[in-house]
């Protein structure tokens, strides 16, 4: 059996390959949670999906809050669902403005 040494520890090859396998899941791990596996193309379609939905929530929320609404604003803020809520709030149940003069 060969055993390493490092430092005043002696690791032999199951503990080495137990390292190994936990870099390499915590790796995975990084990867997943990033969107770096699909490479510069994933990275930017991940960027422009968070500016999609960073806009439109922001857009949301400002509109939930004028009109008072704290349930919508809840919900806007804590669901994260690629825009599509804050364009259903904006465009759908949204109070529309009265054109009084």
């Amino acid at each position: 059996m060969r055993n390493v040494i490092t430092g005043s520890h002696i690791l032999d090859n199951f503990t080495l390959k137990r390292i190994i396998n936990l870099r390499m899941h915590y790796q995975s791990l990084f990867n997943f949670y990033t969107g770096f596996q699909f490479g510069p193309a994933g990275f930017v379609f991940t960027l422009i999906f968070a500016a999609w939905e960073l806009g439109w929530k922001g857009f949301g929320l400002w509109k939930a809050a004028k009109n008072n609404q704290s349930g919508w604003f809840v919900a806007i803020l804590l669901l994260n669902t690629v825009g599509i809520l804050p364009l259903l709030y904006i465009y759908v149940f949204s109070p529309k403005p009265s054109n009084k003069i």
